[in-house]
């Protein structure tokens, strides 16, 4: 078919945009937060409150700043769990995180530190010598450091160690346990326990860990900062992610590449797939059909970029749906469909809370509207779905057809085009239809994943 070009009906950055265009630590870090409690099944603010916790912890026996931003990337990744996705977004996340942010004169940002470590306190101590490598970065010789990712791997290699050495890995005990892992593993547990049982619940917790799970020493200072309501109360407070934000020394930005917000939503899609062996590749082959679409029809190389980021992210928000419904064997129930619905809404919701993405968050979060009105979130109607929503869309559909299923084999491709092609118009915009069928009628799916 002809290429045609269309107008955008959607942000996209324009290059003297891309080039000042910031990504801050604390806007990524903050959604990389709110995707691990949905994950997790955990109420909203929770791994906030945990690294709230952790960083008054640290406050009171004076880790200097570089360490407390280590401690908070480690308390913000610890979940991900072990996969090869989830090494992935940690490095991907570490990597911009060490980044030094671009000034005037060149130098690294960053809030100075408020304290070095009192050495009189023992838990202060670090386990080992900090460790130079890729990401340690040092502007001057009295400018607080940027976190050193082996730091941080080694905090989350040590999250499942116990003070008294009954945890994993075995034999890892008292301190050689990495303060960072120590404060954090408390931190988290009293978190938990404050979630369940308020704040005499979390007290019994750290009463009760001391000495056993818990590095004596700092369970002895969790417990004098339990004693003061002011902490509970500030577990409360509504606003607590951006003061966490603006109290951690998390508030520099980068001046991210190409290649490395092409990174992180590579990272995420991993990620997202991982869940379920029923989506894995899912967000790679939607992106890759996306791109194809968005070539064909013309778009240019910059506007197909930043469409392909969005592709690998539009799924980001099911990673708040339980795993035993996206596997599923059988048809959902009406309970488990709103479930699944919700996904599209909490895509949106993670990726506003990056600015560099926020634009991006509306054209992934509406890649289940249809151009009737019945589509989900927003019901939006075709005057509100914009062209870059519509090539997402048609390719999402396309790969769900054509892919193997928990409750059905995979479609061939006649058949999957079949399907679409009756709701042409209803819920999908014919031309990018008719460009599909373009694309196909060359190439088959393989030769468009292999490209």
């Amino acid at each position: 078919m002809p290429r045609r070009r269309f107008r955008n009906r959607a942000w996209h950055p324009t290059e003297a945009q891309r080039s000042t265009a910031v990504l801050p630590f604390s806007e990524l870090a903050r959604a990389l937060s709110t995707a691990r409690d949905q994950a997790d099944g955990q109420p909203a603010g929770h791994g906030m409150r945990g690294c709230w916790i952790g960083l008054r912890i640290g406050d009171a026996i004076g880790l200097d700043a570089p360490t407390r931003q280590e401690l908070v990337c480690a308390m913000l990744l610890q979940d991900l769990g072990c996969g090869p996705s989830a090494s992935r977004v940690r490095e991907t996340f570490l990597s911009v995180a060490s980044v030094p942010a671009p000034t005037r004169s060149g130098a690294a940002t960053g809030l100075p530190a408020r304290a070095r470590p009192d050495a009189s306190h023992p838990a202060s101590r670090p386990s080992r010598a900090p460790r130079g490598g890729r990401g340690h970065l040092w502007a001057t010789p009295t400018a607080p450091r940027l976190p050193d990712p082996a730091t941080v791997r080694d905090a989350i290699a040590a999250m499942s160690a116990r003070w008294d050495g009954a945890g994993a890995p075995a034999g890892l005990s008292g301190e050689q346990i990495p303060v960072i892992a120590r404060i954090a593993v408390l931190a988290r547990a009293l978190a938990d326990a404050f979630a369940q049982g308020g704040p005499a619940g979390a007290l019994a917790t750290v009463k009760q860990g001391a000495g056993a799970a818990f590095d004596p020493g700092l369970a002895s200072t969790a417990h004098g900062l339990g004693a003061q309501p002011e902490l509970w109360a500030e577990l409360r407070a509504p606003d607590l992610g951006e003061r966490l934000l603006a109290h951690a020394p998390t508030a520099r930005v980068v001046a991210p590449t190409d290649r490395q917000l092409d990174d992180i939503a590579a990272a995420f899609g991993e990620l997202i797939d991982s869940r379920s062996p029923y989506t894995a590749g899912h967000t790679a082959r939607v992106a890759s059909f996306t791109d194809h679409l968005a070539g064909e029809m013309g778009l240019a190389p910059d506007r197909r970029r930043w469409l392909r980021r969005a592709a690998l992210l539009h799924d980001l928000g099911k990673i708040g749906v339980p795993r035993h419904i996206l596997d599923k064997p059988g048809p959902l129930t009406d309970a488990e469909m709103d479930t699944v619905r919700l996904h599209a809404r909490k895509t949106e919701d993670i990726l506003s809370q990056i600015g560099i993405f926020s634009e991006m968050a509306r054209v992934a979060g509406a890649h289940h509207e249809r151009l009737d009105g019945r589509g989900y979130p927003r019901r939006l109607t075709s005057s509100d779905i914009t062209l870059e929503t519509r090539i997402l869309t048609v390719a999402d559909v396309f790969d769900a057809l054509t892919a193997e299923r928990p409750y059905r084999g995979a479609m061939p491709t006649s058949r999957a085009l079949s399907i679409i092609g009756r709701d042409i118009g209803a819920a999908f915009d014919p031309v990018v239809f008719a460009a599909l069928q373009s694309i196909l009628s060359r190439r088959t799916i393989a030769g468009l994943l292999a490209a």
